[in-house]
């Protein structure tokens, strides 16, 4: 409906203070002049938004997918990332043939320092 569609209030052969027929915008989009400029922004701030959002939605399911397979493989046994054994053979280092567990305790040594 427009402002031409609807009229005003007539009464007496005048019409009604405050009910005066309006007139309809040139430009009824808001459209200042006959320039796209401002047409051009808001499409590039759309499609930035559009994009943006896109990419995080995919981030975020890769990230999802990455924790379920994780925790799928840690259930059944195979786990992504496994312990290294400390004794781990260096380039040009003799084999021993027995293996001893090292314990490093961070809280000591951080009360020593």
């Amino acid at each position: 409906i427009t402002c031409a569609e609807v009229g005003g209030i007539f009464s007496s052969g005048s019409y009604k203070l405050g009910a005066e027929p309006c007139m309809d915008p040139e430009n009824p989009n808001g459209d200042d002049d006959d320039n796209d400029d401002d047409d051009d922004a808001t499409m590039r701030l759309l499609i930035g938004t559009v994009v943006g959002v896109s990419v995080s939605g995919a981030i975020a399911a890769a990230t999802c997918i990455f924790a379920l397979v994780l925790v799928l493989r840690e259930r059944n046994g195979t786990p992504i990332f496994m312990r290294f054994p400390a004794n781990v053979q260096q380039p040009g280092q003799k084999v021993s043939s027995t293996t001893k567990e090292v314990h490093i305790d961070f809280h000591n040594n951080m009360a020593a320092a």
